[in-house]
């Protein structure tokens, strides 16, 4: 117990100065990869952490499949780029979970977890012209940068299957519906409408996700909704997975670390141990219906 307690200090503290395991990647194929803030190459494989900070990136044919510590999931599609800014899941205190997500370029396919469902301000999908927030959703979100189809010129794309997504821009807002597609035009000034029907995008990669076998991974992930998929709470196999996983980062930085900086035992365990017995194991919320 006592180790195990160090181990989670440890993890506590550094990951308040470096970078914290949010989640990991469920599944993944074509050219992938990770970068950290300088935009160096970071390790990026099958069941590897996914650290906040990190830019995920796939390239042309690539995909990746994140699996996130509140429940969640992020399915990257080809050539994209995604940012996590911030990721922390607090069950004890909702109001201090963050997913500020920001897409760089590309498209996203979001099944929001526990922190959209317990408080839905704290999710975040910023793109470089607008912010998309969340009412319990599954949503897709895409970036044309530009388009030779006259049926997708360049802008922000928004589709949602199941719950509902907020398009905001310079203090407006429009709601999008299950089955309804939001669109942002790339002008200066625009704002974001409704279209009148699904845009031929959506279409393609809906295709390009049956070739894959995506939405097989979301259902090991999540439960079905009447038009989408709806997370559920980690159960403690995976969550145990996540923090050991955790752990072994924490152990590879120390290693890492000159003699000097190296923490102090007693001094993290002393700091750090009345906060710790609560995250020992972390209640989980009830279950709701993503969208009600």
């Amino acid at each position: 117990m006592a180790m195990r307690l160090f181990w989670w200090a440890l993890l506590f503290c550094l990951a308040t100065a470096q970078a914290a395991v949010v989640g990991r990647i469920e599944a993944a194929g074509g050219q992938y990869g990770r970068q950290d803030d300088a935009g160096a190459s970071k390790p990026a494989m099958l069941n590897g952490v996914v650290e906040a900070g990190d830019t995920l990136i796939t390239g042309s044919g690539g995909w990746m499949v994140l699996a996130m510590s509140d429940g969640a999931s992020l399915t990257l599609r080809p050539n994209t780029q995604l940012r996590i800014d911030e990721y922390r899941y607090q069950a004890e205190q909702a109001s201090e979970s963050r997913a500020w997500l920001r897409l760089v370029r590309g498209a996203l396919r979001s099944v929001t977890g526990l922190i959209g469902q317990s408080n839905r301000p704290s999710y975040r999908l910023a793109t470089p012209t607008m912010t998309i927030g969340i009412r319990g959703t599954d949503h897709e979100t895409v970036l044309q940068d530009h388009s030779a189809d006259a049926d997708t010129p360049a802008g922000v794309y928004e589709w949602v299957h199941e719950g509902e997504s907020v398009m905001q821009v310079a203090g407006q807002e429009l709601v999008v519906r299950p089955g309804e597609s939001g669109y942002l035009p790339a002008a200066d000034g625009a704002l974001p409408r409704l279209l009148a029907k699904r845009p031929r995008l959506f279409e393609r990669m809906q295709q390009f996700g049956r070739e894959q076998g995506l939405d097989q991974i979301l259902e090991r992930l999540h439960d079905r909704g009447e038009g989408g998929f709806r997370a559920r709470p980690l159960s403690p196999e995976q969550r145990e997975h996540l923090i050991e996983q955790g752990r072994q980062a924490v152990r590879e930085r120390i290693e890492a670390l000159p003699p000097g900086q190296k923490p102090d035992r007693e001094q993290v365990q002393k700091s750090v141990k009345q906060r710790l017995q609560k995250l020992e194991r972390p209640p989980t919320l009830p279950r709701k219906r993503v969208g009600g």
